[in-house]
């Protein structure tokens, strides 16, 4: 196989122009042309500003470079929509991609063949195994949990660190086979940074849910995959609970808890303090604003969400979430 069987699909969303985002991204692009992945880059600005890229950059000669344009409306986390854009855009040769946070950097130079390798066994995975946070040093800092080496999902889900205990989970029930019940767990299991899928696979389920507009995607589709979504969840009312309990339904259906992993290292360009990006907190912002995504949401021509409601606890929530995240501040 050759890497550029490999379609990278990135996006790059910059409403507050952070600095730091610019940079980072034009320390990605090189590695992954370098790595020999065909990359796909979809761009969005609001309103009548300039897109950050200029398509006769040099450093784009070999990038498939979509720019598209919003508006005001779209403050919201955008990045599964944009996602999803990309993906519809891949040649029509195309059977496996990855999706791939535009700051971080893989240490493994083969990692392309190697994820291409884990899609030939396993239906879904994280082309990684560990990570490191860089600070603004480039020296290594604790994450949110204080950790300084954190785990990918796919490698805790294949060490037997995530289960499914019981049948109250939208998954079947896993079992403890071959794993020492001695041992002690290890906890750590990141959701993020970097997923590659069968592209036939990524179609079934529909790509990852767009319409969590304060992020949390990355989470929520990992649950998904391993069955880990609650019933108790899945029988909630209202729109977000129906999407999310079709997704549930689709995952279980079509990735069957079939998750891979590719060993090796990636490294976290710093772009702010992750304590502003407020992980654990910013659902409530969908709580006090009684958000529902049939109701507060709609879709633009490009397949992108964007607030249709006079919901204004939303727009505004969503708003300091991304001002505060303060992304050029050189504090850990």
């Amino acid at each position: 196989m050759l890497a550029s069987q490999l379609h990278v699909v990135s996006v790059f969303s910059n409403n507050r122009q952070w600095q730091s985002r610019i940079r980072l991204l034009r320390e990605y692009i090189p590695q992954m042309l370098q790595a020999g992945v065909t990359l796909t880059l979809v761009e969005h600005t609001i309103g009548e500003r300039d897109f950050a890229l200029n398509p006769d950059d040099p450093i784009l000669r070999h990038v498939r470079l979509f720019q598209l344009r919003g508006d005001a409306r779209h403050e919201n986390w955008m990045k599964e929509g944009l996602v999803a854009y990309g993906v519809r855009m891949l040649p029509e040769d195309a059977k496996y991609i990855a999706v791939i946070d535009a700051d971080v950097f893989f240490q493994r130079p083969d990692w392309p063949l190697a994820t291409l390798d884990m899609l030939q066994v396993h239906r879904v995975g994280q082309p990684w195994s560990y990570s490191i946070d860089l600070g603004p040093d480039q020296n290594p800092v604790p994450n949110e949990w204080g950790s300084t080496v954190d785990r990918s999902f796919c490698a805790a889900w294949l060490a037997g660190d995530v289960n499914v205990p019981t049948p109250d989970y939208s998954g079947q029930m896993t079992y403890g086979w071959g794993l020492d019940p001695n041992r002690k767990k290890d906890t750590r299991a990141h959701c993020g940074y970097a997923w590659a899928y069968r592209l036939d696979v990524w179609n079934d389920i529909g790509g990852l849910p767009t319409w969590m507009v304060s992020g949390k995607a990355d989470y929520v589709s990992a649950m998904a995959f391993a069955g880990k979504i609650p019933i108790t969840q899945l029988q909630e009312t209202g729109g977000g609970a129906r999407r999310l309990k079709r997704y549930a339904e689709l995952c279980d259906e079509f990735v069957k808890q079939d998750i891979g992993v590719v060993g090796g290292m990636l490294m976290h360009g710093f772009h702010g303090s992750k304590r502003k990006r407020y992980y654990l907190t910013r659902e409530d912002i969908l709580r006090e604003s009684q958000f529902d995504p049939d109701i507060d949401l709609g879709v633009d021509r490009h397949g992108l969400p964007f607030i249709v409601s006079d919901n204004r606890k939303l727009r505004d929530g969503l708003r300091r979430l991304s001002t505060v995240r303060d992304e050029d501040a050189n504090v850990v």
